[in-house]
């Protein structure tokens, strides 16, 4: 292993062990604290917390147009992302080309991960599900929120969406 993914992959773990455990700063009361919590109103997420396969969302495009919804194992590394439409509920096929890009950033260094359609079906070629084996990209994944970000690029109905994978704060050492 090269020095760059050495260190890299001595930072990870050194992200990996400090926990969840750090509390935000505290921040100031205002009027508008108020204002959030004066009447309960309908919730502004009306998708469920999990995708269809039981994994995390990622939202796509202004207001959640589209959703990715991804799954990590950490043995295998295997790292799949299924496209899903605006209720998070349906998976979505896309063209199996351009790739599904995940970027990642940690500290100073910037990742780039492609995954590639699985199964593609019809002419062109159209897929729901994208996957990559990449074992530093499930480690960097589950250090979302602890040095660590990540965005997911996709390509559907010829425009491209940006979503930024959340810090998933149940996730525990």
């Amino acid at each position: 292993m090269g020095r760059p993914a050495t260190a890299l992959l001595l930072l990870v773990t050194l992200l990996w062990n400090s926990g969840c455990n750090s509390k935000p700063a505290p921040r100031p009361k205002s009027s508008l604290d108020k204002a959030k919590t004066a009447a309960p109103t309908k919730a502004v997420h009306d998708h469920p917390q999990a995708g269809p396969n039981g994994g995390k969302l990622i939202e796509l495009g202004k207001n959640e147009a589209y959703h990715a919804e991804w799954i990590g194992d950490d043995e295998s590394g295997q790292v799949r992302v299924f496209i899903l439409d605006s209720s998070a509920k349906q998976e979505l096929s896309i063209p199996a080309t351009p790739p599904i890009v995940i970027s990642a950033k940690l500290a100073d260094e910037e990742l780039e991960y492609r995954l590639e359609a699985v199964k593609p079906t019809g002419d062109p070629a159209m897929a729901a599900e994208f996957e990559i084996v990449n074992k530093q990209l499930v480690t960097l994944l589950r250090q979302i929120g602890h040095g660590v970000t990540a965005h997911l690029n996709a390509e559907i109905e010829g425009q491209v969406y940006s979503g930024e994978f959340p810090h998933d704060h149940a996730h525990h050492h």
